[in-house]
Order: C-alpha cells, then sequence, then structure tokens
C-alpha cells in the first residue's frame, strides 16, 4: 500500500529533525491527531450510543518542536498544493499572538532552510 503524499513529506522533515536533534539543537514530536471511537453499551449486548475521543486538538500543528533557547515552533505538513483549514489559519495567529513560530512546510528543504536561518539568527 502506497503511503499518502503528505505522509511522505511528514517523514522526510522527520528525519531532518533527528539530525537536529543529535546535535541537541531541538526536541521535537509528531502529533497524531487520530479519533478514537468509544462504544458505550447499555448493559443488554447493545450500544445505544457512539462517541469519539480526539487525542489532540484537531487544529493542532503535525509537529510540534522545542528549539534550542526555549523557542516553541509548530510545523504543518502540507503537500505542495495543500491548504490550510480555517481552524489551522486561526491556530497561527493564536500560537504567533504568544510569541511562538510557525512554519507551513511543503518540504524537508524548507524546514532546512528555515532552521538554519533560524540557528544563524539567534
Amino acid at each position: 500500500m502506497a503511503s499518502k503524499p503528505e505522509t511522505l513529506i511528514s517523514k522526510s522533515i522527520q528525519d531532518l529533525l533527528d539530525i537536529y536533534e543529535k546535535q541537541k539543537k531541538l526536541v521535537y514530536t509528531r502529533t497524531n491527531s487520530w479519533m478514537v471511537k468509544q462504544s458505550r453499551s447499555n448493559g443488554y449486548g447493545r450500544v445505544p450510543s457512539v462517541s469519539y475521543i480526539h487525542l489532540c486538538r484537531e487544529w493542532w500543528s503535525d509537529i510540534t518542536v522545542l528549539l534550542q533557547g526555549g523557542a516553541f515552533l509548530a510545523i504543518e505538513v502540507k503537500t505542495p498544493t495543500g491548504k490550510l483549514e480555517h481552524s489551522q489559519e486561526k491556530m497561527i495567529d493564536k500560537i504567533e499572538a504568544l510569541g511562538g513560530l510557525y512554519l507551513v512546510a511543503r518540504s524537508a528543504k524548507e524546514v532546512k532552510e528555515y532552521l538554519d536561518t533560524y540557528f544563524q539568527e539567534n
């Protein structure tokens, strides 16, 4: 089964971040925004209701990074033609208003350029 293009981009970005992490320049995590189905039984073997538990907020970034010096960077991975959801656009404003950094990344090369510039300036 072939991987989705966004998944391949994310994997290449994580491979790059692993290099920076070994250099002790950052620490990161990949966020899974999956939902888990939760069924509630009524005690008679029937399932009267089903609900979903979000493992994180649906608009949270794909990759969360803590940069050397304490800066927070949220990375949203998109394909070259991918578009942000309205809730993701609102999240950019919230993160930047609190002094955090936000990057919409369409390739590992973009992330490398961003980080190299950041580390040169900070």
